[in-house]
């Protein structure tokens, strides 16, 4: 019966939902499997080896609502210009997915694998895939391209996002919680000077652990940051960004070599009228011991407003 209704669902021809067995209000498609792609033919240029799949299931202009596909084995998608609504992928493997022009809303991913995937191809009209109120908790998006995505009211609750590069990606009321381990934020990435700039508006961090994440030209004056005591919440930030350089330039020790770098990166990559800035201690203690962080966070103290003025600033931003 899966398969039936996958082949109805991969050709666009009309569900009969009265028909269809169902799960809380979606048509039951749980536990569907379709066959891992496989190499079919290796090209040779002169550079490199093109590698031709096959298994790979291209859908097109698709418009996919209220179906549950939970624990199901996904590889090989090829989505464009598809509307995907009210659909639960939970526990899914989908490994290799990519996506045009694509957009999801009132989806779940929670507990899914879209490991290798591209979620952020744009089409040939300049438009992005958007996900709206898409929950990716406990999902594992490590390795995924993200060129340009539009990202609104998002879950993204202890989801692995190791090393993932957003690029020309937005976010807006979104909820981050758990380790961003080498995350990287961008007003505008690479080449997407045709796409709104990212102002990470309303975007939640404040039970996130941010390891060596980076927000690359954004102000971040409408963002709730971490609270616990491993953060740094730094106002006056191109301030002291200055003062801690004019410390450390001077330092021919290896800390003080390391940490002149960070910062010296922290201010080629200051938002153009950014104010705060937030840093990670363990990330100061592992460039600088002890002695380092301490030295860190009396340069930043003595360049703190004083608390009335940021608890104005803090009002103001949310």
């Amino acid at each position: 019966m899966n398969s039936d209704i996958w082949q109805q669902l991969v050709h666009g021809k009309r569900l009969d939902r009265a028909r269809l067995p169902k799960i809380n209000g979606r048509i039951d498609v749980r536990n569907l499997h379709l066959a891992e792609p496989h190499p079919i033919k290796v090209e040779q240029t002169p550079r490199f080896n093109v590698v031709h799949l096959g298994g790979i299931t291209d859908i097109r202009g698709a418009k996919w609502q209220s179906i549950d596909f939970s624990s199901s084995q996904l590889a090989g998608l090829r989505l464009f210009d598809c509307h995907i609504e009210d659909c639960i992928f939970d526990n899914c493997r989908i490994p290799d997915m990519r996506i045009w022009g694509t957009k999801f809303s009132n989806v779940s991913f929670r507990g899914a694998s879209l490991r290798d995937s591209s979620l952020g191809g744009v089409e040939h009209n300049g438009e992005r895939p958007a996900f709206r109120n898409v929950d990716f908790t406990n999902a594992d998006l490590r390795d995924i391209a993200c060129h340009a995505a539009v990202f609104v009211g998002c879950w993204f609750i202890n989801t692995k996002l190791d090393k993932v590069d957003f690029q020309s990606s937005n976010f807006t009321d979104c909820l981050f919680q758990g380790e961003l381990r080498e995350v990287l934020f961008y007003r505008r990435g690479w080449e997407g000077e045709q796409f709104s700039p990212n102002e990470m508006t309303r975007v939640d961090l404040r039970h996130a652990t941010l390891r060596w994440s980076e927000f690359r030209g954004l102000d971040l004056d409408n963002i709730l940051f971490p609270e616990d005591s491993d953060h740094i919440v730094v106002h006056n930030f191109p301030l002291a960004v200055d003062h801690l350089l004019g410390h450390f330039g001077g330092g021919t020790d290896l800390a003080s070599r390391r940490l002149y770098t960070f910062f010296e990166n922290k201010r080629r990559w200051l938002g153009p009228r950014q104010k705060v800035g937030v840093l990670n201690k363990q990330d100061l203690m592992q460039m600088g011991g002890e002695d380092g962080l301490r030295t860190v966070m009396k340069i930043i103290e003595s360049v703190q407003p004083a608390p009335s003025a940021r608890q104005e600033d803090i009002s103001g931003r949310r």
